[in-house]
């Protein structure tokens, strides 16, 4: 009897170790997390009639375009504008005369263009074509010449690239501005003329600006290697602009420079925890939208109401409860918006949302995949071996989380303008979640985002105090 007892015993406490086993995930596909969305780079046309997208089909990206009406009534009626057998197609851009232009490689014929896509007819007309070694890359739209794009180009010099302005209607193709070789970004005013340009030798950096566009450059910011100015729009105020700065303070931030100097006139945003990495800038009304920048999570401080209230409301929407929400482009008067959300469990959804109405639109879904299958993304911090804190990121896998075998996915880099990992959507990560295995990320000394004393405690550190700060977070 006693020995039944213990057979018993024995049987039971066996069951319960399998049910606890069982918490585990049901194993997904791997395509699944690796999956092309059915519909990616939405953009809407300046008008707010259109919404264009790209649709894969097998070795072959497409371009087609949807009116809203049709959109709105689910009739199906997308229309086949483009496609790109040998070249993904993403960077296009709608002009401000309703027209879409994109840059194409075409392995055929060996030659670079740019194409016009009439809407109205979808007649593809080839602005420019060039030998394969000339590489074209669209700069930006003017509002006040709706017609002309500006574009670079390296056709001079294949080691630089000079600036152009082309006429999408008529063909023509003027010169802008040459490029005297160290060049390596220019930034235009609310009229579309390049009045700013960053000079780089390979370390250091220099703002250069201009009144008016028949005077010459000046330098007026000088940076060495760890400081850093990125220009972003100029302001109402005389020839002030927006910009990134780092310049006497350890964390980037928001503030207002005049450009005749180059001094800083005052700060318009910063955080004390972080980099500030991106401004949205509204070029239709000319004004500041939101700073962001990343902590443990994503982080948004809006400028101006108008702003404020379309994200409110895009919150209060049940369908993005719990979501992070970019809105990555709108019409040209702001009324209707391509909305991206995402967590970290979930590659998100795109929608199209219209202001007025407060209504929102369901275009793509990024997943197959429920997100209760996945697993959090936990922020962590801990002291590396010499005292300095660390952050990063660690993933367990659904149900027992004891004596797990860790993989540890060092981000790239360490170096640039944005290497760290990030709180959200990686399906490594969630794949190797999956499999059972717990995912440590490590935003090591030098990752970018924690200030530039943290950033430059990164130098000479490769296989040094950057290993040791990866390997002191696998012990701890």
């Amino acid at each position: 009897m006693l020995r039944s007892f213990k057979f018993l015993l024995i049987a039971v406490t066996a069951l319960i170790l399998h049910a606890c086993k069982g918490d585990k995930a049901v194993e997904i596909p791997v395509n699944d997390f690796f999956k092309i969305p059915e519909k990616s780079g939405f953009k809407i046309s300046p008008d707010g009639k259109y919404v264009s997208f790209i649709k894969p089909d097998k070795d072959k990206q497409n371009l087609y375009i949807e009116s809203l009406d049709d959109l709105m009534n689910n009739s199906g009626t997308e229309r086949l504008a483009a496609t790109f057998s040998n070249y993904s197609g993403r960077d296009y851009t709608w002009t401000y005369d309703n027209q879409i232009v994109f840059s194409q490689s075409d392995n055929i014929t060996d030659q670079n263009k740019i194409v016009v896509v009439d809407v109205a007819t979808l007649k593809l007309r080839n602005m420019i074509s060039e030998k394969k070694e000339v590489r074209i890359r669209i700069l930006n739209r003017n509002r006040h010449q709706p017609d002309v794009i500006t574009i670079e180009m390296n056709k001079r010099d294949s080691s630089t690239f000079d600036i152009y302005r082309l006429n999408v209607k008529t063909g023509e193709l003027k010169p802008y501005l040459v490029n005297p070789g160290n060049v390596i970004e220019w930034y235009t005013d609310g009229d579309g003329k390049i009045r700013l340009a960053k000079a780089s030798d390979g370390v250091d950096e220099t703002i250069l600006y201009r009144p008016n566009e028949n005077a010459p450059f000046k330098p007026i910011i000088k940076n060495n290697f760890k400081n850093s100015v990125t220009p972003i729009a100029f302001t109402s105020i005389k020839n002030y602009f927006y910009a990134l700065s780092n310049v006497k303070r350890d964390k980037t931030a928001l503030v207002m420079i005049n450009a005749e100097d180059g001094k800083e006139e005052k700060v318009i945003f910063a955080s004390d925890n972080a980099d500030i990495l991106h401004v949205e800038y509204s070029r239709n009304k000319h004004r500041l939208d939101f700073a962001s920048w990343q902590e443990a999570k994503p982080h948004m401080y809006f400028l101006n109401g108008d702003a404020e209230h379309i994200y409110k409301n895009l919150r209060n929407h049940t369908e993005l409860i719990g979501n992070e929400i970019n809105i990555t482009a709108s019409d040209s008067a702001e009324n209707k918006f391509i909305v991206n959300t995402y967590t970290d469990r979930n590659p998100g959804s795109v929608y199209l949302y219209e202001s007025k109405s407060d209504k929102l639109s369901p275009l793509g879904d990024n997943s197959t995949i429920q997100p209760e299958q996945l697993c959090a993304m936990k922020p962590i911090s801990y002291k590396a071996s010499d005292g300095r804190p660390i952050n990063g990121y660690l993933t367990l896998p659904q149900g027992d989380s004891t004596n797990l075998p860790v993989v540890v996915i060092p981000h790239d880099g360490p170096f640039g303008t944005s290497n760290r990992d990030s709180w959200g959507y990686n399906p490594e990560v969630q794949f190797l979640a999956n499999r059972g295995y717990a995912v440590l990320q490590v935003n090591y000394r030098g990752s970018t985002g924690y200030g530039k004393d943290f950033y430059s405690a990164g130098f000479k550190e490769m296989g040094g105090k950057i290993q040791q700060d990866i390997a002191d977070g696998v012990n701890w």
